[in-house]
């Protein structure tokens, strides 16, 4: 009897090396939006949140930055801006997003290959001007994605307790 793979009970080694692929491309690329930096308001009572996507092998990372009330989750009407491909030196992916006072939101990243701003006012709470800018780099900022600097940063924090 010939199955699928091959001849008999015998698995071809390109049928394994197609069901590796398949699977790292299954787990591997993330199409959900992880939480990888919340930063509070001045006053506390909103906070910045940047969401990052993970594209897989042939794709960029996608950033979204949210402004929402305090403890809230992003929607799709607090989106503020988006960036592809952004980066904060030549080996970190991710921006850096910092307050200037309670009005002014500053998004900050060395390049990106696309970078826009989706509306400069969120849509309910306080009015805030917010600004990209391109042109920073962060030498401070660790090789890799935010999500994989937010996940060896919690496994730290979790050794030291």
């Amino acid at each position: 009897m010939v199955d699928m793979w091959g001849a008999g009970s015998a698995v071809r080694p390109w049928a394994l090396l197609f069901l590796k692929i398949t699977l790292l491309l299954l787990i591997g690329c993330s199409t959900q939006d992880d939480e990888v930096a919340r930063i509070p308001s001045p006053d506390r009572l909103s906070e910045a949140v940047v969401l990052e996507q993970g594209g897989g092998a042939t794709t960029s990372f996608f950033y979204v930055v949210c402004l929402v009330e305090r403890n809230h989750v992003c929607r799709p009407s607090e989106r503020v801006a988006t960036l592809y491909g952004a980066a904060r030196n030549a080996s970190a992916y991710g921006v850096n997003v910092r307050w200037q006072d309670g009005q002014h939101l500053v998004i900050e990243y060395a390049s990106a290959k696309r970078a826009e701003l989706v509306g400069d006012e969120p849509s309910r709470g306080p009015k805030v001007a917010v600004q990209l800018r391109p042109g920073v780099v962060d030498v401070t900022a660790p090789p890799g994605s935010m999500m994989r600097q937010r996940a060896s940063k919690l496994s730290t924090e979790r050794l030291n307790h």
